[in-house]
């Protein structure tokens, strides 16, 4: 699947190329992933309650979700860009406390809403996780 979505950036193709080179490649792939998960579970060969069985439950019960870019024009293979994001201000919160002034306070929000609205379009998605 990674190697398809390196392809797409590598041939540079459109938002329609590439949702159909996913709906034609990759989109088996991750079906074929599912149904062995769902089959190793129902043969009991994987028990539920396990570390293995949770992560199979946590797949299974976000199929659509996870197939959102074989099916959807634009949508991401991964939430990266948000997890990332959101880990920035989860640290932010975290040092707040830290602060001691608050132009120190005001310092790490610029810090933060450069971040976010940096020009390089990685984030302007992400705007409304920023702060105004």
């Amino acid at each position: 699947v990674k190697e398809n979505e390196q392809k797409v950036k590598e041939l540079r193709l459109s938002q329609e190329q590439r949702l159909g080179l996913h709906k034609e490649h990759s989109r088996a792939v991750m079906d074929a992933m599912f149904d062995w998960m769902q089959k190793e579970i129902d043969d009991k060969n994987v028990e539920p309650n396990s570390d293995l069985g949770g992560i199979f439950q946590y797949f299974l019960s976000r199929r659509q979700a996870l197939l959102a870019f074989t099916e959807h024009k634009g949508a991401p293979i991964d939430n990266n860009a948000v997890e990332q994001l959101i880990k920035l201000i989860a640290l932010l919160r975290k040092n707040a406390m830290f602060f001691m002034s608050l132009t120190g306070a005001q310092d790490a929000d610029k810090i933060l809403h450069h971040r976010c609205h940096s020009g390089n379009g990685r984030h302007q998605s992400l705007r409304l996780l920023c702060l105004p």
